[in-house]
């Protein structure tokens, strides 16, 4: 069998084969012939022409960075649960375990300066658990309030948190700014309780659950955000997310790399629960459009990371619809930055574990992102040689990181749950 031209990845779904445009996110269904000829190694053109795009492939693209208009402040270290798959073991040992009211100014001061003329700036709470430190929350969203209306911009806010304190005077706080907020909780009782015990012991299903529903009741568009161990059912997770009110679920699987050893996970088979998981959304997608099933719809719309990846599609699809390459998966580095309790500067949260991958400090103008301006699609050969590359945008670097050493050789695991997820939203 000779060799699939590498313009054009095939696959198949159900039986009926598909052909995926590498260079120009175009896809459609093919005829089986055309299939087994190009998988043979014949002429790639007539299926490139069946999917409508140029037979030369893009040129290199020249990047313009704009400048950073989002920092995530770690505002502490501390923890009120003991989650068995917490990688704060690995920040070191640090005299900031919380970060000075000063040091948060200094932030948003920073961020004030250097987003230079874009009009919404945005700040995230971080931790740790951040409402640890609501008193200085409350103090920094004031400061910034009256920083951002003197230099004429807009300020939003984000805050993950594990929800278990969530008051009514929190709850109140958070809507009144209208903050985007995350409850990482990874779903059934069962899973809650062993995965996210509290700090000391004990279950904090039941105690977070009702919190989380009163949240709901005045931050409607909370997110869930659950870590995906081994051996948990996806299909689980989303039904409890929809039974506890929430519109929108994200699973990401435990990156087993960034652990300590009696921790790891097996992100093969939590990448291989994912991926049919996947499978089993798309059948079910499908199954509601061809029913006109509404409330099947309603119960997979739950699921937010699928659902992007179908939106994605469905523009592709459009006639005449702009080719939007992913050259990078995230702003981090670039427009996102992370700023640990001492004011320095990371490119995400994920990095603070890591002090050579500082880029500076809040008390100087600036940042060293020439390393995070470097797109995976040109600089690794693991994605420049990938199919998926212009979906993908690369991954997660500190997912490559913590499994391969560097963040340009690609981890195995997170490409391979990328590569199903694009296979079953195209399909």
């Amino acid at each position: 069998m000779g060799r699939v031209d590498p313009r054009l990845h095939l696959f198949a779904v159900e039986g009926s084969s598909y052909a995926v445009s590498t260079d120009y996110l175009r896809f459609a269904r093919i005829e089986p012939e055309a299939a087994g000829a190009a998988r043979r190694g014949g002429p790639a053109d007539p299926v490139l022409n069946r999917l409508g795009v140029p037979l030369d492939p893009p040129g290199q693209k020249r990047f313009r960075f704009a400048p950073p208009d989002t920092l995530v402040l770690m505002l502490t270290y501390a923890c009120n649960m003991a989650c068995r798959y917490c990688c704060q073991g690995e920040i070191p040992d640090v005299r900031e375990n919380h970060m000075s009211r000063a040091v948060a100014y200094r932030a948003v001061d920073w961020l004030m300066r250097n987003s230079e003329d874009a009009e919404t700036v945005n700040i995230g709470f971080f931790g740790g658990e951040p409402l640890i430190r609501f008193s200085l929350m409350k103090k920094i969203a004031a400061y910034a309030g009256r920083r951002a209306k003197a230099a004429g911009k807009r300020v939003r806010y984000g805050i993950m948190t594990n929800g278990l304190l969530l008051t009514d005077q929190v709850i109140d706080f958070l809507a009144g700014k209208h903050v985007q907020v995350t409850v990482s909780f990874d779903g059934p009782a069962a899973v809650q309780n062993r995965n996210r015990p509290l700090k000391g012991g004990g279950r904090s299903f039941r105690l977070i659950a009702g919190r989380i529903r009163r949240l709901l009741a005045r931050c409607p568009d909370a997110l869930l955000r659950s870590t995906l161990y081994a051996g948990t059912d996806p299909d689980q997770v989303i039904q409890t997310a929809r039974r506890l009110g929430f519109r929108q679920c994200r699973i990401e699987k435990v990156s087993s790399s960034l652990l300590a050893e009696g921790k790891k996970n097996d992100e093969a088979a939590s990448s291989g629960q994912m991926a049919a998981h996947l499978r089993r959304q798309g059948e079910r997608f499908l199954a509601a459009v061809r029913e006109r099933d509404a409330a099947g719809l309603q119960r997979i719309a739950v699921d937010s990371a699928f659902m992007e990846g179908v939106r994605q599609m469905f523009q592709l699809a459009r006639a005449g619809a702009p080719v939007r390459r992913r050259w990078f998966s995230c702003g981090a580095g670039r427009q996102l930055l992370a700023v640990a309790a001492n004011g320095g500067l990371y490119p995400c949260p994920r990095f603070l574990a890591l002090p050579e991958y500082r880029l500076g400090s809040v008390y100087e103008d600036g940042f060293r992102g020439e390393l995070h301006r470097k797109s995976l699609i040109i600089h690794s050969e693991d994605c420049r040689l990938c199919w998926a590359r212009y979906y993908c945008g690369g991954g997660c670097v500190v997912e490559h990181l913590g499994r391969t050493g560097s963040i340009f050789l690609a981890n195995p695991d997170t490409c391979r749950l990328r590569r199903a997820r694009i296979e079953t939203e195209s399909g």
